[in-house]
């Protein structure tokens, strides 16, 4: 009897957190994506490949290290039909992404700040962005790519180990991922947000091959915030 209350108090202790928990906090390993009854993809009939971009959508980070804030201002403006590349608004984002992120020390800002400055600066067509965590390359740049073609929307991806931010804009698969089954992304559009300084992103609306995207699209090792993420591919999707 005493056994079975405890149980029960947990479970509602449980629920009464995930109640309240903001969506990035419950994103956490993502099965593989699948055909949705009568779901139909918003990126239209599939021709083999996807591209969302446009030149006008692209920001320049205003600062060494608001790569998660410039990334915000270009899927917004992707989403939202809009091409704003201001510093005004890259400094409100990274204020509000440090704000509600998990970091102690570092300038920049995370996962979570990164999903939760989506949905508080856009519409209800920003509102379900969360992180996830991956366990392989191959199930994150799938994941990714199922949701670019499914909801027409940008993604992020955290790359470098963690310590910058690019957006993926575009990417050509082995077969249609509306229709699940075990496709392969053979390549994908990015637009990185350090372009044009040198050496680290290549100009806005590249593709990269799979293998090629492989170095740069790399596991979570930043220690400066929360511990789920290490050692994962970090994506933030729709």
């Amino acid at each position: 009897m005493f056994a079975s209350f405890r149980l029960t108090a947990l479970a509602l202790a449980v629920m009464a957190i995930l109640a309240v928990a903001p969506v990035s906090a419950l994103a956490a390993d993502a099965g593989s994506r699948g055909p949705t009854v009568a779901a139909r993809p918003v990126t239209g009939p599939w021709t083999g490949s996807v591209s969302i971009w446009r030149s006008t959508a692209f920001a320049s980070q205003a600062t060494t290290s608001w790569c998660t804030a410039a990334s915000t201002q270009m899927m917004l403006n992707l989403v939202l039909g809009r091409s704003r590349h201001d510093s005004t608004e890259q400094k409100a984002i990274i204020t509000y992404e440090q704000a509600n992120d998990s970091l102690v020390a570092s300038r920049g800002s995370d996962p979570q700040g990164w999903a939760a400055a989506l949905r508080h600066f856009g519409t209800t067509r920003t509102s379900t962005y969360h992180w996830e965590r991956h366990l392989s390359y191959g199930a994150a740049l799938r994941a990714a790519a199922y949701d670019l073609r499914m909801t027409g929307k940008p993604i992020g991806l955290l790359v470098y180990n963690g310590t910058h931010a690019n957006v993926l804009v575009g990417f050509s698969a082995t077969s249609d991922p509306a229709l699940g089954g075990n496709f392969t992304v053979t390549s994908a559009q990015i637009a990185g947000p350090w372009y044009p300084r040198p050496n680290v992103d290549p100009a806005p609306g590249t593709w990269f091959s799979s293998t090629k995207l492989a170095p740069r699209f790399t596991r979570y090792a930043e220690r400066d915030g929360l511990a789920d993420w290490v050692g994962y591919w970090l994506i933030i999707t729709p």
